[in-house]
């Protein structure tokens, strides 16, 4: 069910590491979303993206890494102990058999063992997970999980609940921590 949409490159020109956007009045969770990327081929009914995002291209994937890592190490420096995720802007997951990124994640955060790394997604593209050398401590993968038939009318376009089922079993086989 899944279509290879265009791919694009930019320039991340904000900060890549950002506050979770927690709701007006409430007490911060302490959660930082990391974006790599924007837009998601998912097409689920009641995604905020649909109204959240200006641009409505899929797959807009940012280049300048060694501006991540740079902002990464300073951040983390100043920051212990904290928890951060994709998930914000896209799906973790949702373009790693067409734009691979995930082994690229997990070798970064082994670097910062103080930092946990949450992948959050409905994805069942975990090839990069599961073949991993070594399973960092923290790193977590998350997935929504709904009854199939919800899936099948609100989550257009995503894996089936079976197969998420089989990738979240497949990750945590390999000792990753699951959310």
């Amino acid at each position: 069910r899944f279509f290879a949409p265009m791919l694009k490159a930019a320039l991340q020109k904000g900060a890549f590491i950002k506050h979770c956007p927690c709701s007006p009045g409430s007490v911060p969770c302490g959660y930082f979303n990391l974006n790599l990327q924007r837009g998601c081929p998912f097409d689920c009914s009641y995604c905020i993206l649909q109204a959240y995002l200006e641009n409505k291209e899929q797959g807009i994937f940012y280049s300048n890494w060694a501006d991540l890592e740079a902002e990464l190490r300073k951040f983390l420096a100043a920051n212990h102990d904290v928890r951060i995720g994709t998930g914000e802007l896209s799906d973790s997951l949702a373009y790693e058999n067409v734009r691979p990124g995930a082994a690229r994640i997990l070798e970064l955060f082994r670097g910062f063992p103080e930092a946990v790394f949450e992948f959050k997604t409905k994805a069942a593209a975990v090839r990069a997970l599961v073949e991993a050398k070594e399973v960092p401590a923290n790193i977590v993968v998350s997935w929504s999980l709904n009854p199939a038939p919800l899936i099948r009318h609100e989550e257009r376009l995503t894996p089936s609940l079976p197969r998420r089922l089989r990738a979240l079993a497949d990750v945590q086989s390999r000792g990753y921590k699951i959310g």
